[in-house]
């Protein structure tokens, strides 16, 4: 029984928005907005230094190749390292491993570094210039560590 009131109100309840929507005593869809004569400035375009930022990708492969290099051979010479059992390169990883999975990282981090320096914020800019020098400074202070073993 009280199914089928609820079922009866919701019934009336749309019929009455629907007669309601189309009665002719409706209000009229305001205008289309119009242009103001106000002139808004034009926006700088966004510098972007391309002079800067692929050198430092190249120096962020550099010190990949750096990084990689040195822990596969602490890898190889005491095999009780920390990267044996990796949750992000897996159990005994060779180096193509570590390649491969740098590279997919680091890779995604220099796109989402390309997309935030092209921003018009300077925040973002900021953030992206800042990501891209933090993967250079992990991986160089990644491969002296290893070295120092």
């Amino acid at each position: 029984m009280i199914r089928r009131l609820g079922l009866v109100c919701w019934l009336f309840l749309a019929f009455a928005v629907t007669v309601e929507g189309q009665s002719p005593g409706a209000a009229q869809p305001p205008d289309a907005p119009v242009p103001s004569s106000q002139v808004t400035p034009e926006q700088k375009p966004v510098v972007f230094h391309t002079q800067v930022f692929w050198p430092m990708v190249g120096v962020c492969a550099g010190s990949i190749i750096a990084d990689v290099q040195t822990s596969y051979n602490v890898e190889q010479r005491s095999p009780k390292g920390s990267e044996l059992n990796s949750w992000l390169f897996g159990r005994r990883p060779s180096r193509a491993r570590y390649y491969v999975t740098n590279a997919a990282i680091d890779g995604t981090e220099a796109f989402i570094s390309y997309k935030l320096l092209h921003s018009r914020r300077k925040f973002f800019r900021v953030a992206g210039w800042t990501l891209l020098a933090g993967q250079i400074a992990g991986h160089v202070s990644g491969a002296i560590y290893n070295a120092r073993q």
